[in-house]
């Protein structure tokens, strides 16, 4: 399989955003009575994507700051999990704005996004008009997983891993993998206790075909992509990683050019005690499974946006008056480092309500539960933002 590795100047990463913004500052300028004729598509670059879409600059604008994170976690995390080699071409991205539009492309009725062989593409049907981000993150793994070269995953895995990274948890600068949303955790329970989920080793079996054949009804869609979402948490995540290594060299396998089912037998010696491992990690599996990543993830955002302040000389005296200022679209930013500011309340509906934030010297930290804390904090260089991390001290 090959891996994902720009081969290309780093520059776009930069130029394209502004081209984005100042599109937004032009149209904003000339506005003027409303009309029903569509916006003209623009196309724009990122290290990873073309991106060709008629939505408004602003949402515009926040489409090529996800899809160029994304494009560098995508990267990043599947070279982990052991896909090698590199892209040497960006991927087509077709955002539409109108429903008519987007099923023009051919995509299936009833979808907010797919990948089509050829392109990705995504309509606006998501909170605030843009698209749902979690199913373009979905079909966008597929995307990337069609570029290699090599063999193919099965449809657990291909499946699996595109709803994992679909839960991910856009941060700015950073995406969150791993998180357990608490509505998928009680639906996986309920499959599992009333028998909903297929036996294992037939499940893990079916190919593409056989999947797409089978997943005909609503119900029947959801028990498979909760299933294969499960399993390849579990492999990544249960017992510290333990089954981390089956996934991996699983992946580097079928990259190898051997089949699915020689690559599994090479690395699970015992189907039913795999099954039944992971039947118990779920059926066990508290309420508010993840919450140290949803935590993670929100000191991140914010503290992407206070560094960025930061870098821009925009100082605040309390957490609160920070706050305000990003809730209202007044934080300042370096040029060509603007987020969207939808990524505010993301933040603080990833955390209890009544969580205690404070401002830092160089971050935020976040305390819940009276006894955890996470102290984000940020680096600048040459007048930008280039590293948030968090921290949980002990």
């Amino acid at each position: 399989m090959t891996a994902i590795e720009p081969s290309y100047d780093e520059s776009v990463r930069s130029a394209t955003l502004a081209v984005v913004l100042v599109a937004w500052a032009v149209a904003a300028a000339a506005a003027g009575p409303a009309s029903d004729r569509a916006p003209a598509v623009r196309t724009y670059e990122t290290p990873y994507y073309l991106i060709h879409t008629d939505m408004e600059p602003p949402l515009a604008a926040e489409a090529v700051v996800r899809a160029k994170v994304m494009g560098d976690v995508f990267r990043k995390r599947t070279r982990e999990l052991g896909f090698g080699g590199r892209i040497d071409r960006r991927l087509p991205f077709h955002l539409m704005r109108r429903r008519e539009d987007y099923l023009a492309t051919g995509a299936p009725a009833g979808s907010a996004g797919a990948f089509l062989g050829d392109r990705l593409v995504a309509a606006a049907t998501g909170n605030g008009g843009g698209p749902a981000w979690h199913v373009v993150q979905h079909e966008a793994f597929h995307q990337f997983a069609a570029a290699h070269r090599g063999g193919e995953l099965p449809a657990w895995a291909n499946e699996g891993l595109a709803e994992y990274f679909g839960e991910a948890l856009f941060t700015g600068d950073d995406f969150v993998t791993g998180v357990i949303p608490a509505w998928r955790l009680a639906r996986v329970k309920r499959s599992l206790e009333s028998g909903t989920f297929r036996p294992l080793p037939q499940f893990l079996a079916m190919t593409q075909d056989e999947w797409n054949e089978k997943v005909t009804a609503d119900e029947a869609l959801k028990a498979h992509y909760d299933q294969a979402w499960s399993v390849v948490q579990y492999l990544l995540h249960a017992n510290n990683g333990k089954h981390r290594g089956v996934l991996v060299e699983f992946i580097k396998s079928i990259g190898a050019g051997n089949s699915a089912s020689d690559a599994w037998r090479e690395q699970v010696l015992d189907t039913a005690e795999l099954e039944a491992g992971w039947r118990r990690y779920w059926i066990d599996m508290p309420d508010g499974a993840t919450p140290d990543l949803y935590a993670t993830a929100a000191v991140q955002t914010l503290t992407s946006l206070r560094g960025r302040a930061a870098a821009a000389g925009q100082s605040f005296k309390s957490f609160d008056e920070f706050l305000d200022a990003a809730r209202t679209g007044r934080v300042k930013f370096p040029k060509d480092q603007w987020l969207p500011p939808s990524l505010v309340a993301a933040a603080l509906e990833w955390t209890p309500k009544d969580a205690r934030w404070e401002l830092t010297d160089n971050g935020v930290e976040l305390e819940m539960f009276g006894t955890r804390r996470f102290v984000g904090s940020y680096n600048i260089e040459s007048g930008r933002v280039m590293r948030v991390h968090v921290v949980e001290p002990r």
